[in-house]
This record gives C-alpha cells, sequence and structure tokens, in this order.
C-alpha cells in the first residue's frame, strides 16, 4: 500500500503541476487524459491476468515481468525508487536498504520453514502411507495368484507407486540436504535468498508434483491428509 499510494501521489503531483498553470483548464485536463491514456495503453490488458497468455503478451508489450520476489525486492532500491520515495518523503535511501534486507531474509526464512514442514510431512506421514498401501497391494497380488486369478491390475499399480516412492524418498532426501546447506550458506541477503528460490523451493516443487501424482492412486482411507475432493466438496 505505501508503494502504490506512493506512485499515485507522484503521478497526481504531475498532473496538479501541469493544470495548475493551464489557462485553459477543460481543456488541459482533456489533452492530459488523451496523452496519458495513449502513453500508457501498453499496461491495459482485460484479460486473465494470471494465464500465460498475460505473460507472452506483457513480454511483446515490453513491459517488465519479475516472477518472484527474491527478483523484485532488491528493486526498492534502484535509482529511481531512491529518488521517488524520497522525493515524498516517505523513505529514505538508508531505509530503503534495511527494507530490503529484511524481506530478503523474511523471504529465506519462510522458505527454510515451508521445505522443513515438507520434509516432517513426507517421512512421517505421506511415505508411511505409501509403503503400507502398497504392502496390501503385495497382499493382493499374491493372494490372486494363490487363487489362480489375473492381478495384473494390482501389480500395475504397485509398481508405479513403488517407482513414485522411490523417487519421492530420493528427492526429500535431496531437499534435506539442500536446506542444511542453505542454513550455513555464506553471502549476502540477496544471494542467500536467491538460493533458497532457485534451489530449495524448485526441488519443493519437483517434490509437490510427485505428491500429486501418487495422491489420486491411494485409497482415501489411507492418505494422511484431506484430498482434494475432500477440500473442495466437503466440510463438517
Amino acid at each position: 500500500n505505501i508503494i502504490m499510494n506512493t506512485i499515485v501521489a507522484d503521478t497526481l503531483c504531475d498532473f496538479a503541476d501541469e493544470l495548475e498553470g493551464a489557462e485553459d483548464f477543460d481543456r488541459a485536463l482533456e489533452e492530459l487524459l488523451r496523452r496519458t491514456i495513449k502513453e500508457h495503453r501498453r499496461i491495459l490488458f482485460n484479460g486473465d491476468n494470471y494465464s500465460d497468455e498475460w505473460v507472452a503478451e506483457a513480454k511483446k508489450r515490453g513491459l517488465l515481468n519479475i516472477p518472484s520476489a527474491n527478483e523484485a525486492i532488491p528493486h526498492l532500491t534502484d535509482e529511481k525508487n531512491v529518488r521517488l520515495f524520497e522525493k515524498h518523503h516517505v523513505f529514505t535511501e538508508q531505509e530503503l536498504i534495511s527494507r530490503r534486507e529484511i524481506l530478503l531474509g523474511e523471504y529465506s526464512k519462510i522458505i527454510n520453514i515451508e521445505g522443513q514442514t515438507l520434509v516432517e510431512m513426507v517421512r512421517r506421514e505421506i511415505l508411511p502411507a505409501v509403503i503400507r498401501y502398497c504392502s496390501d497391494l503385495s497382499r493382493a497380488v499374491l493372494n490372486k495368484k494363490e487363487l489362480a486369478l489375473n492381478p495384473d491390475p494390482e501389480w500395475s499399480l504397485l509398481t508405479k507407486l513403488s517407482d513414485l516412492s522411490r523417487r519421492l524418498n530420493e528427492e526429500i532426501s535431496a531437499l534435506a540436504t539442500e536446506l542444511e546447506e542453505a542454513k550455513s550458506m555464506k553471502g549476502t541477503a540477496g544471494q542467500v535468498a536467491d538460493r533458497y528460490r532457485n534451489v530449495i523451493f524448485t526441488r519443493m516443487a519437483s517434490v509437490r508434483a510427485i505428491i500429486d501424482t501418487i495422491e489420486p492412486d491411494i485409497d482415501a482411507d489411507v492418505w494422511p491428509y484431506p484430498t482434494y475432493t475432500d477440500i473442495l466438496f466437503y466440510c463438517d
């Protein structure tokens, strides 16, 4: 809100400076509005601003796209932004530097907490649930073979889940190692935040993708957390 209000105040200040000296206020206002819309039409988009379509369109229009917080926060201390905040007596340069460092540190801490939580959830709940379900499938396969029945459906699912659980264990082990390494990393707040975004966050996304693949194939009674169906359609 502080940033947005400062930007608006600066723009209105420019408008006021121009209009206060106008001989014909109404005509000057109309010309100002026309010129402003023409000069900044490229920022207007009436589609889905979260879609890939807008990302492509924004690039085509030459608009800056900063996809993550660790990349956006350092721009607080860009020269033009320092001038803006100092002009309106909102922040000094040193205050902006302090806020940049604090925000980058907070970003790293949040990703670390989320990563540690994910490791614990997978190791204590999700992997044990998958292993138990695979054990049930193994018994089902053996029972069908004893009865001379076709165990292909159970065997196919068992093979799939066994491979996914192996990959999940590998990814979560790698994540745990990377979290430990990140805790002892030396560098600036920006460098640490970049590591958390580019290494830790990326690994977390890989873990999440495997879990999302596993969940639809696990019995809901075995799954340790509310399923998407539970979240979307049911409530107590």
